[in-house]
């Protein structure tokens, strides 16, 4: 790895970091609302739930993209499935894949019993999102290509790849650890 390069790209950051933050400070905002209102055992689990996403608009719902507005029509219809769904997606001991693709389904069996004539939105990305918000010290957001490009800048070992199953698009959230 090229730490010089990774020393001028610190530099950098540092240097604009106050527009830079301008741009980016809305995640941690969201991340900060959800992590002051979250409370899986409060009887009122929907609207804690939409108080606690209430700052995730940009991350989670755009264009003809609508997770959590779906999240939060699968949660007024069947809340106690919704949060024994986070529940299992927050317990770290479980697989991570596992966990991921079992929420995902069961949000899409509550969907498809309640609103058969919508999709649940509830891709890899928005997944991710949940778990960033919850355990922002483990998983953090970050978009494909902006990643791909640093590791080429450092030239760091590790080659990220798009999965071929299934392409999700924008930003995503994984666990990732080394050591610079």
């Amino acid at each position: 790895m090229n730490n010089k390069k990774v020393r001028e790209i610190i530099s950098f950051y540092k240097q604009n970091f106050k527009a830079i933050s301008n741009q980016e400070i809305y995640k941690w905002r969201a991340v900060r609302q959800f992590q002051d209102n979250w409370d899986i055992t409060t009887l009122e689990f929907s609207s804690m739930l939409e108080k606690s996403f209430a700052r995730t608009s940009n991350l989670l719902d755009s264009g003809s993209y609508f997770p959590r507005r779906m999240l939060f029509e699968s949660a007024k219809k069947e809340p106690e499935k919704v949060r024994q769904l986070f529940k299992n997606l927050y317990n770290e001991e479980d697989n991570l894949f596992e966990r991921i693709e079992s929420f995902q389904e069961g949000i899409e069996t509550i969907v498809e019993k309640n609103y058969p004539d919508r999709k649940s939105y509830q891709d890899e990305r928005a997944v991710m999102v949940y778990l960033c918000l919850q355990y922002p010290e483990i998983y953090y957001l970050y978009k494909f290509n902006m990643f791909k490009d640093f590791v080429n800048q450092v030239d760091f070992p590790y080659l990220p790849k798009k999965s071929k199953e299934k392409k999700s698009k924008g930003a995503k959230c994984f666990r990732i650890s080394f050591t610079l």
